[in-house]
């Protein structure tokens, strides 16, 4: 039994330039430890075919109009396709996949990319095998549509991202509290309501830093508001940064200000570091923190109840470590990488099984 994925993400690494990448790279390097052959197929703007390998795995990039022929070559090596991408280049995969009576596992990483177009969802449902999401808004509205229109094909599957562990260090924030913020500079990320935070905790006093890694169409106007708000010599822009955890590291509490999201990456990483999250209540946040969800997440723009819980962990710092300490065991027992390539292989094996069958 020749164990070979196809991958197709329309920016496989590198670089890698989110989060989702990222997790389809990572998943990509454990399956080769278990001796599964990944192939990643990727696309460019340069209408060029090429061949590469990073870290060990195959990288096929080609244009857009190429991707009919690499997916009916491909067949021929593997009989399942994981898409990473939902976008429109998705589902073209997606249908170019299910003709070609490909295995197909479609990865749902975001909110709001089903449960909006009812008859796109249900061509998913047909088209696909197994659909993999990361967040119960998008597990349950496919669940629905499946059972009001009697659909038999595809199973849903509720799947966490992975995080590789990191030393542990509690950091007390008495001296100073080093926020960090990770993500896309972008509206539905809403980083303007982490420098809201730092107005308020510079009017009581209270000695602080900003970090702020990411990138994106905001970054200017966000600059530019720390300056009108006399709050730039409590930041840092970082830009773009290839291995942000090192960074994140360093902080001692992490704050997410998404309005939309899935598994966040960043918080995961924070987690594998012990640093304490405070983070919006959407998404896989209440199966990241936890038994902690309720005390530390807050509705997206409500800088508030943001600010009071941040001030908490500020004067408890017995608590503030025991939900740091928590976090990092909880990133060991739910999100290692092996615990969640395992879930991924038990599908991959459940299909090649099949087609030796067949």
């Amino acid at each position: 039994m020749k164990k070979r994925v196809i991958f197709f993400d329309s920016s496989y690494p590198p670089p890698v330039k989110g989060g989702k990448e990222k997790q389809a790279h990572n998943l990509a390097l454990m399956l080769q430890k278990r001796d599964f052959k990944v192939i990643a197929l990727t696309t460019n703007k340069n209408f060029s075919l090429s061949f590469t390998r990073y870290q060990g795995i195959l990288r096929i990039s080609v244009p857009y109009i190429l991707l009919p022929l690499n997916i009916l070559v491909l067949r021929l090596f593997s009989n399942i396709i994981h898409i990473h991408t939902p976008s429109r280049i998705g589902y073209l995969i997606l249908n170019l996949s299910y003709f070609l009576r490909f295995k197909i596992l479609f990865k749902i990483p975001n909110m709001n990319i089903v449960g909006l177009n009812q008859n796109r969802d249900i061509q998913l449902l047909k088209k696909s095998n197994s659909i993999i999401c990361l967040e119960k808004f998008s597990y349950n509205s496919l669940q629905l549509i499946k059972e009001k229109n009697d659909l038999k094909s595809a199973e849903i599957e509720l799947f966490s991202n992975m995080v590789y562990l990191q030393k542990y260090s509690f950091k007390d924030m008495k001296k100073k509290i080093n926020l960090v913020y990770s993500s896309r500079f972008v509206e539905q990320k809403r980083p303007i309501d982490f420098l809201k935070l730092s107005i308020k905790l510079k009017k009581i006093g209270i000695n602080h830093q900003n970090h702020l890694l990411g990138d994106g169409p905001l970054f200017n106007e966000l600059v530019e508001f720390a300056k009108d708000n006399d709050i730039h010599k409590y930041c840092k822009f970082y830009g773009m940064v290839e291995d942000p955890i090192k960074l994140i590291s360093k902080g001692n509490c992490f704050i997410s200000t998404s309005e939309k999201e899935g598994m966040s990456n960043s918080i995961l990483e924070s987690m594998s570091c012990g640093i304490p999250v405070i983070a919006t209540n959407i998404g896989s946040s209440d199966i990241l923190l936890g038994k902690y969800f309720n005390e530390f997440s807050y509705s997206p723009g409500d800088i508030n109840s943001l600010y009071k819980q941040i001030l908490f962990l500020y004067k408890n710092i017995d608590i503030c470590k025991e939900y740091s300490l928590y976090l990092h065991n909880r990133a060991k027992a739910f999100f290692g990488p092996d615990i969640i390539a395992k879930n991924y292989e038990k599908i991959y094996n459940k299909y090649l099984i099949m087609s030796e069958k067949k």
